[in-house]
């Protein structure tokens, strides 16, 4: 008797003692949880950066912090530089237009008579553009409901972006605290490879880390080609202030 009450004791405790070990991963997954996406580009941005560390830190003799802070600086000016800018214009320009609006100086040409032979929507898209060429404030009243339902659409488009940009933001300064301590970070991956594989451990993280650096190079190459012909596609057909929609 004695026995099965010691027992139905050690598996009451047991129990509880891991309900409360759940309960504790589960809050603190709950804590962590915003902060993995950025974690996770951070580790990235520091693997494809590291290179660049090492020979930024040779050149300053060793000053491994400031290295990693003259990173993190570049990078920041890289992601909020073009931001800033284009938040500007775009402020201005919605600017411009509700000016236009309210004191009627936009004015829209009359259609082509061509328009009316495309196909299935040729007839009202001709329409629809006569009426606004005669009377623009008058036609937008008659889609206000379209428009606000595409100005939802554009605000929580542009507040996603905002999100992805801070996110960004939080994973540059993640990436240069990982390069300042990258030599101890680098024995604490080896040690977890070599303690999940074992004797291949630590081939597998140099597999890791050559991938994620491999990737990496060829995204970003891939990005300067199409920003490139962009920039040259913008300039061609005189599309103003070219060089920052090619850099965005």
């Amino acid at each position: 008797m004695t026995d099965e009450k010691t027992i139905l004791k050690n598996a009451l405790e047991a129990t509880i003692r891991i309900g409360l070990l759940i309960l504790l991963a589960a809050w603190c997954f709950t804590i962590v949880k915003p902060f993995m996406i950025p974690l996770a580009w951070g580790i990235i941005i520091a693997v494809a950066a590291y290179p660049g560390y090492l020979r930024l830190r040779r050149y300053l003799r060793g000053h491994g912090n400031t290295a990693a802070a003259i990173i993190v600086v570049l990078s920041l000016l890289l992601i909020i530089t073009p931001a800033v800018m284009l938040s500007s214009t775009l402020v201005g320009s919605a600017q411009t237009l509700a000016d236009g609006l309210q004191q009627g100086t936009i004015t829209v040409p009359p259609p082509p008579e061509r328009v009316k032979a495309w196909p299935m929507i040729g007839q009202q898209l001709h329409t629809f553009w006569a009426q606004a060429s005669e009377n623009l404030a008058a036609t937008l009243s008659k889609i206000a409901p379209q428009l606000r339902t595409m100005g939802s659409w554009l605000l929580s488009a542009a507040a996603g972006v905002g999100f992805g940009i801070l996110q960004f933001i939080i994973a540059i300064f993640i990436a240069g605290f990982l390069l300042a301590g990258s030599e101890a970070g680098a024995k604490a991956a080896h040690a977890i490879a070599s303690r999940l594989a074992g004797a291949k451990g630590a081939r597998f993280a140099r597999l890791a880390e050559s991938t994620v650096r491999s990737v990496t190079k060829g995204i970003l190459g891939v990005a300067l080609i199409q920003s490139l012909l962009a920039g040259v596609g913008f300039m061609v057909m005189g599309i103003p202030a070219a060089g920052l929609w090619a850099l965005l």
